[in-house]
């Protein structure tokens, strides 16, 4: 891990006995406006100087942005900082892939992460604070979600750096910008897959693949990279987390297609997913879904009493819909109620149909064997 020194602006690199550090929140300006880790030899005097003498309020590029970390994290008496332009070779793909997927413990682990929001020239007392901090487009990227989440301590700076709040004095803003609730800002980890998905649906990123590859960290998972393969991350992702989280609120998603595999296309199909729940007492166990060339095998009670194959064949056959009662579940003025799936047979693999909403069960059936081989047979379901 590279960190900048404040005082001398070189990069020191540290395996073990890695000091406290701050780390820096922040919208990317084009390539040409930020200091690469390449071109911080040449920057250093001048941000030397803005961190000496102070920074022109009308300037917002890497240097200043670096300059304007540093000074903070003077004031708070660190003597690191970590900045994702600068302190990442991302000319070598083997220090990147290790870098992103790296990234939310280094938030994570860092004494306090500075968000900087470059659109918000407000203090506290102004009469348009709130309107500005809520439509700062910080809150729309898709890689400030960790670096919201992951901190302990994250301190928010307006356009002049002024220190603006943390999250705790910001929680009600956070919570109108990002859907966010204020429980999970202390504590995220207990939302369901479909609430943390929900966090990530309407945020951007630069390349495709990204949105997928800023959530790792938020998901506990590590993949390799693969630029290039773009929706297909997206994919790899769920498909991971099929098999590691067993939250079935994966699959409590929205499309506008009337047919689709198991796997939401994008992370925007979650839009309408904040308020899935994964854990609740009527929760029935079953068998873990797996992946089996191009589809994944997802197991269902036996629609026949008759546990013969012929039976279960003639089921395929000439039934048209089977309709699936996941462990996940939506709040309703009539209480808890389970999300239900509704599959079609095409071409010899299952569907998803009704896409267009999630369905909720009227009741949850009694089966309470769904973990048990003997009661449950496996849909192929197209990925």
């Amino acid at each position: 891990m590279r960190l900048l020194n404040v005082k001398t602006f070189e990069l020191e690199e540290f395996h073990a006995d890695i000091p406290p550090y701050a780390t820096l929140s922040h919208q990317w300006g084009s390539i040409s406006e930020e200091v690469r880790f390449e071109s911080l030899q040449a920057a250093a005097p001048e941000i030397h100087s803005f961190v000496q003498n102070g920074i022109a309020t009308d300037q917002v590029n890497g240097i200043s942005k670096i300059a304007g970390c540093c000074r903070q994290a003077k004031k708070h008496k660190v003597a690191y900082v970590w900045v994702d332009t600068c302190c990442i070779d991302k000319k070598s793909s083997t220090e990147l892939s290790e870098a992103i997927n790296s990234m939310f413990n280094w938030y994570a682990e860092s004494k306090v992460c500075f968000a900087y929001l470059a659109d918000v020239r407000s203090t506290p007392d102004s009469s348009d604070f709130h309107d500005q901090v809520q439509r700062s487009r910080w809150f729309t990227r898709g890689w400030t979600l960790q670096e919201l989440l992951a901190p302990s301590e994250v301190i928010f700076c307006n356009r002049d750096w002024i220190t603006i709040g943390n999250k705790r004095y910001l929680k009600n803003d956070i919570q109108i910008a990002t859907n966010i609730a204020a429980d999970y800002l202390e504590d995220f980890r207990k939302a369901s897959v479909a609430t943390k998905m929900s966090w990530a649906s309407k945020r951007q990123t630069s390349r495709v693949e990204d949105r997928a590859y800023s959530l790792f960290g938020i998901f506990g998972v590590s993949i390799y990279l693969e630029y290039g393969e773009r929706d297909k991350a997206f994919q790899r992702l769920q498909l991971l987390l099929v098999e590691k989280a067993g939250d079935e609120s994966i699959f409590a998603w929205t499309s506008q297609q009337d047919f689709s595999g198991l796997l939401a296309p994008s992370p925007e199909c979650f839009q309408h997913s904040a308020d899935i729940i994964s854990i609740y007492k009527g929760n029935r166990p079953r068998k873990p879904s797996r992946v089996v060339q191009d589809t994944l095998q997802f197991y269902v009670p036996k629609p026949w009493l008759k546990q013969d194959a012929m039976a279960i064949a003639l089921y395929n056959k000439f039934k048209k819909n089977l309709e699936v009662t996941m462990n996940c579940w939506r709040p309703t003025s009539s209480g808890m109620q389970a999300i239900k799936i509704i599959f079609r047979k095409n071409n010899g693999n299952w569907q998803r149909v009704n896409c267009r909403k999630l369905d909720l069960a009227s009741k949850v059936p009694r089966n309470k064997l769904l973990g048990v081989e003997d009661n449950t047979v496996a849909l192929s379901l197209e990925l």
